[in-house]
């Protein structure tokens, strides 16, 4: 990945800095999900009483860790899934204190005011076309994707998905 997209995703990212933490959740796959910012109230058919951040990141096709002081915690694959689940609710009520993108390995990195550390590793065996390592939704309708490998688009979240999507 070259500077300028490196200090794009960055920008973007400083948008979490002050954000509360408002869920963490396991969606399809076991991935995580974790909503920021305002509530939003979701009204349609069949999402009637549903809420959202209007920050959502979701992990894809990727490893995660959540880390306490720095020190890791066992991931999901290797813990009861039901005790994993609960362990990272202790970011739930805290605000993102820094949000970035490492340059060496393009890990994501979130840092919470109760000094846990959410790093997204991507996969390096991931093929050029598979899904993206980790996807974050923004207030302004956008949809930043990052990965696999140095691949990133930012694009309008509210537009149909193109047939590589």
């Amino acid at each position: 990945m070259d500077q300028k997209g490196l200090e794009e995703i960055n920008s973007i990212l400083g948008g979490l800095v002050g954000q509360p933490c408002l869920g963490v959740y396991f969606s399809y796959g076991d991935e995580l999900r974790i909503d920021f910012g305002d509530r939003i109230i979701q009204i349609g058919t069949g999402q009637a009483g549903f809420t959202s951040g209007s920050w959502i990141l979701g992990t894809r096709a990727s490893y995660w860790e959540l880390a306490p002081h720095g020190e890791p915690v066992t991931p999901p694959e290797h813990s009861d899934s039901r005790e994993y689940r609960v362990v990272v609710q202790v970011v739930v009520d805290t605000v993102v204190a820094h949000a970035r993108l490492i340059s060496k390995g393009l890990i994501l990195e979130v840092t919470f005011s109760n000094d846990y550390i959410l790093r997204v590793y991507p996969d390096p065996d991931a093929a050029e076309d598979d899904i993206c390592d980790w996807e974050l939704f923004t207030p302004d309708k956008k949809i930043l994707e990052v990965g696999p490998h140095d691949h990133w688009t930012l694009s309008d979240a509210t537009k149909p998905m193109s047939k590589r999507d």
